[in-house]
């Protein structure tokens, strides 16, 4: 009797189910810890293991239905073709290693997915979604990031280790379903149970692949769980890959010229028109002001406004120079980054507008062919088809200014190359205008080799009798960190050694302008290109969906020429600000219309700001966040403790600041994509 029920349960047909098990088991032991991972490593910031431990568990439960639906919809070929198969006992050794590849080559996917996101998600708050291949084709950069830096390189390593690991058992696990389950199937005796199993199966994988196509209503499962990081946790980034673009869901919301009519009340002008940015009342050659200062803008690398009252081991301040720079300057402490890359922050701060969610704002050509330099002409062609926009660089020249930018790494990337050019600039250096024993990274020269030519060509246009502008683009706080020995027992973490070590280069820098003739004449600008996670200690700010370190950044404006009379201003500011702002305190009538405002003239009721997936508005009280990637919007007041969503008390006041952030987002991308060319 026990004999006759094992030799029908080793035959082929059993042997099929029992192999698609294993890989679904297999899978989500992985996934699973490759979560545990995650939660370490970002999770841990927030949640306190004793007090939600049960919580954090259901989490892992949750998580592993999700898992589940991404594995199952893999398995959906598999599981259509290996059980018939074996129903007409066909299922073989090179049937079964042709399955093997085809899940070996999907889980690849999945594995390097999952496991990137992990320092991806540390890094931005955010899970990888499909505006992470922007990037894609500057392999040089990203590749020697991965490589250089060691907190990316051991992810790297896990994605080899793990998946080496995970092939060895399917193989293993492979070759003893063959050698056990090799008994013909009967079909004919019993149809009925056959058919039946495979309907069991059937309906299992298709139930988990119906979950899939209705992804949105898995995602909102996650906002059960009241902290941010269990809701992060559950969610395997595999979801958002291919998720309806954030533009296009925006553009659901409301009729366009309404946003547009909406756009035009807030901005005071007609953001419908092809002459959007023309000031018809200002014409500028009726304007000659004599002894024009010089402006040096100094974008400093993530640089986080947390990052000002950090100490370093000793107790003393991390950023000293920085630091006592503040208390003689105007120094804007209420002040926000467009968004959390560097492109969308040099657009909004020179061109006063805004970023626009995942789009690359230095190129109007699509993510695909962000290419390599010089890989080939004919894509260079369309490199060279730039938005232009109208802001700082293009004012002051109109105005008689010399306009150059210094940047460490290579012209081309972040198409820099072409865009600076067609935008304002007369002069651009990079990487390859400095000598090659300077280079200490992917990313070229040292904060102190790019701060020493800079004061050289700084030095060669003041010979030259005309005002000029300079803008300066750091790279120190940046993967990977490079600094000097002296720096690396500053603190126990690698990004506040660097931002440290810039600061003195900053120092140094501003030691010897003093001592050049135009320093006197000259307003100097420091300001993050975007913000940083900060989580250290209390001063953690990974609590909301979107921290505000990653936007939150200083507005520092110093100069001799009123170096007397410092300032300290709260209102609220932004990237779009500086370039009215600037011109209004070098005393240079404004030409072009742009999204900012004069913040010595003007206040503002709101900033808005913007990532791949998230759309935030603030006040002095308030933070309005939409997550488009959960479909779900939030409204925090800043001086809670908890993060306590008052979405449903405070409706009138989210909908005010939703409807501002939406026309002016929307209206931006209407301008991008109509009349910037």
């Amino acid at each position: 009797m026990i004999k006759e029920i094992k030799n029908k349960l080793d035959n082929k047909f059993i042997g099929a189910i029992v192999y698609l098990l294993s890989i679904l088991l297999l899978s989500l032991l992985f996934l699973a810890i490759f979560r545990l991972i995650f939660f370490y490593t970002n999770a841990l910031i927030e949640i306190s293991i004793k007090e939600y431990y049960l919580r954090i568990i259901e989490g892992f439960l949750l998580g592993a239905s999700f898992d589940t639906t991404i594995i199952c919809t893999i398995l959906l070929l598999p599981t259509l073709v290996l059980p018939i198969l074996a129903l007409f006992n066909t299922l073989n050794k090179k049937v079964l290693r042709i399955a093997n590849i085809y899940i070996i080559i999907c889980m690849f996917f999945v594995f390097a997915i999952t496991v990137a996101d992990i320092p991806y998600f540390h890094y931005f708050r955010r899970h990888i979604e499909f505006d992470v291949f922007q990037w894609a084709g500057y392999f040089n950069e990203v590749s020697g990031m991965i490589l250089q830096d060691a907190s990316f390189l051991k992810f790297f390593i896990l994605i080899i280790v793990s998946f080496s690991a995970y092939i060895f058992i399917l193989i293993k696990v492979t070759s003893a379903i063959r050698k056990r389950f090799i008994g013909e199937v009967q079909f004919k005796k019993t149809p009925l149970k056959y058919i039946v199993s495979l309907i069991v199966v059937y309906v299992f994988v298709f139930w988990n692949i119906a979950c899939l196509i209705e992804r949105d209503k898995i995602i909102e499962k996650s906002n059960c769980f009241e902290k941010v990081m269990l809701r992060q946790m559950t969610i395997n980034p595999i979801f958002f890959i291919g998720q309806t673009s954030v533009i296009t869901q925006l553009e659901s919301w409301n009729d366009e010229k309404d946003v547009l009519e909406h756009a035009t009340q807030y901005l005071g002008f007609d953001i419908s028109s092809p002459d959007y940015y023309r000031r018809d009342s200002i014409d500028s050659n009726q304007h000659s002001i004599s002894n024009k200062p010089n402006i040096v803008l100094v974008f400093v690398e993530s640089l986080s406004s947390y990052y000002l009252d950090a100490k370093k081991d000793n107790d003393k301040p991390l950023i000293p120079f920085l630091k006592g720079l503040t208390e003689k300057s105007i120094y804007f402490d209420n002040f926000y980054s467009q968004g959390i890359h560097t492109n969308q922050g040099i657009v909004s701060t020179l061109y006063g507008f805004p970023n626009i969610f995942d789009k690359h704002m230095l190129m109007k050509v699509p993510v695909s062919l962000n290419i390599e330099e010089g890989r080939n002409e004919e894509l260079n062609d369309v490199r060279k088809n730039v938005p232009l926009y109208h802001g700082l660089p293009n004012e002051l020249r109109k105005y008689g200014y010399n306009t150059i930018s210094l940047i460490t790494h290579r012209k081309s990337f972040d198409n820099i190359d072409f865009f600076y050019p067609a935008n304002g600039f007369d002069q651009l250096f990079g990487q390859e205008d400095y000598p090659q024993s300077e280079r200490v990274n992917i990313w070229g020269v040292s904060d102190k080799s790019l701060m020493s030519h800079s004061l050289e060509k700084i030095d060669s246009l003041s010979q030259l009798n005309k005002p000029f502008f300079t803008s300066i683009l750091t790279i120190s706080n940046h993967p990977p960190f490079v600094y000097p020995a002296e720096f690396e027992n500053t603190t126990p973490y690698e990004d506040m050694n660097a931002i440290a070590y810039a600061d003195d280069c900053f120092r140094q820098f501003m030691e010897k302008a003093s001592q050049e003739e135009w320093y006197k004449n000259t307003i100097f600008i420091f300001l993050g290109d975007h913000g940083k996670t900060y989580e250290v200690g209390s001063q953690a700010t990974s609590s909301y969906e979107m921290p505000l370190s990653l936007t939150h950044i200083p507005l520092i404006i110093y100069s001799p020429l009123f170096e007397n009379i410092p300032q300290k201003i709260s209102n609220l500011g932004c990237q779009i600000d500086v370039y009215p702002t600037v011109m209004g305190l070098a005393g240079l009538p404004v030409i072009y219309n742009t999204y900012g405002i004069d913040l010595f003239k003007q206040e503002r009721k709101y900033v808005f700001f913007s990532t791949g997936n998230k759309l935030a508005c603030l006040d002095k009280e308030y933070y309005y966040l939409y997550d488009f990637s959960y479909k779900h919007e939030y409204l925090y007041r800043l001086a809670d403790k908890e993060t306590t969503n008052r979405i449903t008390e405070e409706r009138k006041r989210a909908d005010s600041m939703k409807c501002y952030s939406e026309s002016m987002i929307r209206s931006a991308n209407y301008i991008f994509d109509n009349y910037l060319k």
